[in-house]
């Protein structure tokens, strides 16, 4: 089995897309600092020039500039069966609830608010970049194990070594993830779930959402997780949960289906963000 030989978490070449040349400066100081690569560009047309000649790790893209704006480079990537599985990251002023939604639609992952916070910036980026190394690993190593394991032995062998690289992939992802099979039992987590909940594998494991929470909350999490294996993809939504220490945190929940080599859905992988001090920020921001 090949594994990616470069760090899964930091690092990586990210192409950097907005009209504005300040916002060009401060994000590629603030990346380069951070050891990533950058590649600047001024319009969609360049960029979508950019990634033809080279495909970035990651975009960061200006959802509005003028001629081509975000959504359309968006769209055009999105449709580019090389360029499809980049993670697009927009920028966006914080209130454009719309342009949001839009987004999404088109294809993007996530969102990062002006004025940039670096400390953020930095969080999301790492966190989708691992995500997805995380998927392509997982879609090239489903390939190879269709291709050259033709015996059982064999094919237990190479899954055990998979799941052992996968799980030491996802206990160095910062943030908390967790991932559950098709019936919503939880299947493992790494460390920093466990730290931020104060949670326990033997009390999680192979347990669903209606044996560990109250069943008003319960019911919420199954129809959340049912609506996301029907409709396959990618879900995320903000909500309130408490911390191991009993306070209310603001949460982002990313979660994604992934399938087997066959493509049948197997189950679904969470990672939270907490975004508690941004919803603080922004309260701040909007009240003066």
């Amino acid at each position: 089995m090949s594994i990616i030989e470069h760090d899964s978490i930091v690092g990586g070449e990210i192409l950097i897309v907005d009209e504005t040349k300040a916002n060009l400066q401060l994000l590629s100081d603030i990346l380069s600092d951070a050891g990533y690569k950058v590649r600047p560009a001024s319009n969609g047309e360049l960029a979508l020039r950019s990634v033809e000649a080279k495909l970035p790790d990651l975009i960061l893209l200006d959802i509005k500039m003028p001629g081509m704006d975000g959504l359309e480079v968006c769209r055009q990537l999105k449709a580019d069966e090389k360029a499809c599985s980049i993670p697009i990251i927009f920028i966006s002023i914080l209130e454009d609830v719309r342009s949001k939604t839009k987004g999404f639609q088109a294809g993007a992952v996530d969102f990062i608010t002006k004025p940039f916070h670096s400390e953020e910036l930095l969080a999301r980026v790492k966190t989708h970049l691992s995500i997805n190394r995380l998927q392509l690993n997982l879609k090239s190593q489903n390939a190879e194990l269709s291709k050259e394991i033709t015996e059982r032995k064999q094919a237990e062998e190479a899954l055990q070594e998979s799941e052992a690289f996968l799980k030491t992939l996802i206990d160095a992802i910062p943030t908390p993830v967790f991932y559950k099979d098709k019936d919503g039992k939880y299947l493992g987590f790494n460390r920093a779930f466990e730290t931020f909940f104060g949670e326990t594998k033997e009390r999680l494991i192979g347990k669903s959402v209606f044996d560990i929470n109250p069943p008003e909350l319960a019911e919420i999490y199954h129809a959340q997780d049912a609506k996301l294996f029907n409709d396959g993809g990618t879900q995320r939504y903000d909500s309130q949960v408490k911390n191991a220490h009993g306070n209310l945190r603001e949460i982002t929940f990313n979660k994604s289906v992934f399938t087997d080599n066959k493509g049948t859905v197997t189950g679904l992988i969470g990672v939270l963000i907490d975004i508690t001090e941004q919803k603080r920020a922004e309260k701040a921001l909007r009240e003066s």
